[in-house]
C-alpha cells in the first residue's frame, strides 16, 4: 500500500468492550469503515449505536462470534471482506483477565486465557491477511498490557498471554514487513473500566491503584490518574495512520508511567 492510499476498512475484535468501542469511535472519527467482532451480542450493539451517534453516516458492521473458534473467525473474515470490500487495519482487543496464583491453578483456566488472549489474535490474523496482502498493505494493532513487562503476583497465565503477544508483534513486523502490512501493539497500565465500577468501592480502588497499595498489584501511576479508554483509542488510531507509516514491530506503553514506578 503506498503512502498516498488511505487505510479504510477496520476489523476490531473484542468491539463491545470499552476500549475496543473507544477504538472503533476513534477509527471512524478518521473516516474508517469499522467491523466489530465479540462474542456478547448485546455489547456489540451498544457499540455500534455509540459509533453511529458519534458518526450517523459511519458503515459499521458486528459480527457476534467465539473467537477460539477457528471456523467462526474465517466466516467472519469472508463476511466482512463482502460487506466493507476488504480488511486494511485490524485491532485485537478481545481478551480476558483473572488471578491464576500457582499453588491452584486451574490448567482450564490457564487454557482460556492463552486461547482468548494469544491464540485468537493469531488466528484473526490469518484470516484477514489474506485480504491485507491483496489490498497491497495494512496495520495491524495488538492490545498486550503492563503485565507483559512488569512482574505480578498471582497473574501467570495473564502475564504469560501478553508477554507472547508482545513477541507476536516483533515477530509478525518481521514477517509481514514485505507485504506492507505493519504491525504493533499498545500496552495499557491500570484503566478505568467496569472492571474496577463493578467492585464494591471503586473510588477505593482507583485510589488503590493509583498509589500502588493493591497487596498484590505494588505499582502506582506518577501521572496521577488512571488511564481511560480514549487513551489507548487515541494510541490505536495513531498506530494505524500514516503519521506511523515508518513503525512496525514496537510495542507502545500507555501507563501514565505506571512501569517506571
Amino acid at each position: 500500500m503506498n503512502e498516498e492510499t488511505l487505510l479504510r476498512s477496520a476489523v476490531v475484535t473484542g468491539g463491545g468492550g470499552f476500549i475496543g468501542r473507544a477504538i472503533a469511535i476513534a477509527l471512524a472519527d478518521d473516516g474508517h469503515d469499522i467491523a466489530l467482532w465479540d462474542l456478547d451480542e448485546g455489547a456489540l450493539d451498544a457499540s455500534r449505536a455509540a459509533i453511529s451517534e458519534a458518526h450517523p453516516r459511519a458503515v459499521v458492521s458486528t459480527h457476534a462470534l467465539d473467537l477460539t473458534d477457528d471456523g467462526a473467525v474465517t466466516a467472519a473474515a469472508a463476511a466482512t471482506v463482502a460487506r466493507h470490500g476488504g480488511v486494511d487495519v485490524l485491532v485485537n482487543c478481545a481478551g480476558v483477565f483473572y488471578l491464576t496464583p500457582i499453588d491452584d491453578l486451574d490448567m482450564a483456566a490457564w487454557d482460556r486465557m492463552l486461547s482468548i488472549n494469544l491464540r485468537a489474535p493469531v488466528a484473526c490474523i490469518r484470516a484477514c491477511l489474506p485480504s491485507m496482502v491483496k489490498r497491497g498493505g495494512g496495520a495491524i494493532v495488538n492490545i498486550a498490557s503492563i503485565s507483559a513487562v512488569v512482574a505480578r503476583q498471582a497473574n501467570l497465565a495473564y502475564s504469560a498471554s501478553k508477554a507472547a503477544l508482545v513477541r507476536v508483534t516483533q515477530d509478525l513486523g518481521l514477517d509481514l514487513a514485505e507485504h506492507g502490512i505493519r504491525v504493533n501493539a499498545i500496552t495499557p497500565g491500570s484503566t478505568d473500566t467496569p472492571m474496577i465500577r463493578n467492585y464494591d468501592d471503586p473510588d477505593a480502588m482507583r485510589e488503590a491503584m493509583l498509589r500502588g497499595s493493591l497487596e498484590k498489584y505494588r505499582i502506582g501511576i506518577p501521572l496521577g490518574r488512571l488511564a481511560t479508554p480514549e487513551d489507548h483509542a487515541a494510541a490505536g488510531a495513531f498506530l494505524v495512520s500514516d503519521a506511523a507509516r515508518h513503525m512496525t514491530g514496537q510495542n507502545l506503553v500507555i501507563d501514565g508511567g505506571q512501569t517506571l514506578a
